[in-house]
């Protein structure tokens, strides 16, 4: 795929009616503390003894609440797969991809023994061993857990959507989108099994405590689809160009396509949650200028025309062929 992901994803923009207002690009400044009007659920609890952790800035978490209040967990992300442990850090972390992010951790399943999730890709793909195709297995595994918590991070997606009374069409268009990630999901485990003969998939995902609010859908909106969606398109990209076979090349552009359509629909939900609840305006400008600040030269190269869709305030045309 020649066209830019950037290109594609201003182009499903455009064709849902959400345009920069602007061509000149000027950061975002964070909007002062006391106007940003964060719902109560939302909010930082107040500290009590033995609620927070006692870590500082850089210093090994495990999650948010390993940290000292006010701060949060930076764990390791590939685009696939996370980390055991990471480090506290200022801001919110930027990850590649959708997570499925609870209490300030990303939540995956654990693997069983079953085929059911595995839909196997050219069984007989340079079956010699030999040829350092063991990355590629390891790579696809770590994707096809990531991706099978996409799908209920899609199912949240949906459930706050409708909680918010979110027009139809936006609600439609998260529900296509979780039947992309099912698909990928069983693309990544069949390409394990016809790799390495790995005969494992997602076990149960445990989901009881997953809470919903705007301020936190603005927030999984912004850093998991409008930035990790676009990143992840790229990286999909980036992979097909050296993959082994043109068959898994293909499955890496078409994964590409999708997350691109993906992150069109996440600038989409988020431009329509500050329109229906202005006050979430000014939590969208400080997460905005959170990413410019920690993002580096590539990446902001690959959002910033992005991003310009939503200054100041985006008015979006839901259309119902979107």
């Amino acid at each position: 795929m020649r066209r830019s992901i950037t290109a594609l994803i201003l182009s499903q923009l455009t064709a849902a009616g959400l345009t920069a207002c602007s061509t000149n690009h000027k950061p975002a400044d964070p909007a002062p503390s006391a106007t940003v009007p964060t719902p109560p659920s939302a909010a930082a609890p107040t500290p009590t003894a033995g609620q927070r952790g006692d870590a500082a800035v850089g210093e090994t978490c495990r999650n948010d609440d390993d940290c000292v209040a006010g701060l949060y967990c930076q764990l390791g992300f590939d685009g696939a797969e996370f980390s055991e442990t990471g480090s506290c850090v200022t801001t919110p972390p930027i990850y590649e991809g959708r997570p499925l992010v609870i209490d300030g951790a990303p939540r995956l399943a654990a693997l069983v023994a079953s085929s059911a999730w595995s839909n196997p890709a050219e069984p007989a793909l340079l079956d010699d061993r030999a040829h350092g195709l063991s990355p590629w297995a390891s790579r696809w595994l770590a994707a096809g857990r990531e991706e099978h918590a996409s799908i209920a991070a899609f199912a949240h997606t949906c459930r706050s959507l409708l909680a918010l009374g979110a027009p139809p069409a936006l609600v439609a268009a998260n529900l296509r989108a979780l039947h992309d990630e099912i698909r990928h999901a069983t693309i990544s485990f069949g390409w394990v099994e016809a790799l390495a003969g790995d005969h494992r998939g997602p076990g149960a995902l445990a989901l009881d405590d997953l809470g919903m609010d705007p301020r936190a859908l603005l927030d999984d909106l912004f850093w998991g689809g409008c930035v990790g969606e676009t990143l992840a398109a790229h990286r999909a990209i980036e992979r097909s160009a050296h993959a082994p076979s043109e068959a898994m090349a293909e499955s890496y552009r078409h994964i590409a396509r999708d997350e691109a359509r993906h992150a069109a629909l996440a600038f989409r939900g988020v431009a329509w949650l500050v329109e229906a609840y202005p006050e979430l305006r000014p939590a969208l400008a400080t997460a905005r200028a959170s990413f410019e600040r920690r993002a580096s030269g590539a990446d902001r190269a690959k959002l910033l025309p992005l991003l310009a869709v939503l200054e100041p305030a985006p008015r979006l045309e839901v259309r119902a062929h979107a």
